[in-house]
């Protein structure tokens, strides 16, 4: 997700926060991205087995 993890300012409307996503989504797991792509990018997973690694 490239909707900024923890820095919400200066977001642009459009994008989304977590807690946006965790009221619109199923239940989710968020995961560091590795390698990180740009700041604050994160990876959500769902329909997998909680506490799995990727």
């Amino acid at each position: 997700m490239n909707s900024g993890l923890a820095d919400h300012a200066g977001r642009p409307d459009e994008k989304l926060s977590l807690d946006d996503l965790k009221g619109l989504l199923a239940e989710f797991e968020v995961f560091d991205e590795k390698p990180l792509t740009a700041r604050q990018n994160y990876i959500i997973a769902w329909g997998h087995r909680p506490g799995a690694s990727l």
